[in-house]
């Protein structure tokens, strides 16, 4: 159980300095991580509730931190790589 938390928190760990892809490919300086962009999508998902009494936003929460952990294994895979959707499925189901 301890080996496993420590593997997953080596594999989050990779995230903050994984640069979001989009960003590369439009040369923007001073790229957002992955790890950035999944914190920035938390704090968003918490400010939602005081506007969207009907979400659930603890969920929502947990879905932006968890979301993108993928990508520290298969890289940030953009529509813009000329991957399809079901070859990207395939990819992260691996």
């Amino acid at each position: 159980m301890v080996v496993d938390l420590f593997n997953l928190l080596e594999i989050v760990d990779r995230l903050k300095h994984l640069k979001r892809t989009g960003w590369v490919m439009y040369a923007v300086a001073e790229c957002e991580t992955v790890a950035s962009h999944m914190y920035r999508m938390a704090i968003l998902s918490m400010s939602l509730a005081e506007c969207r009494k009907d979400l659930d936003i603890d969920k929502c929460v947990r879905m932006a931190l968890v979301h993108d952990i993928g990508e520290a294994i298969i890289g940030d895979i953009t529509p813009n790589c000329g991957v399809s959707v079901e070859k990207k499925y395939i990819i992260e189901k691996q």
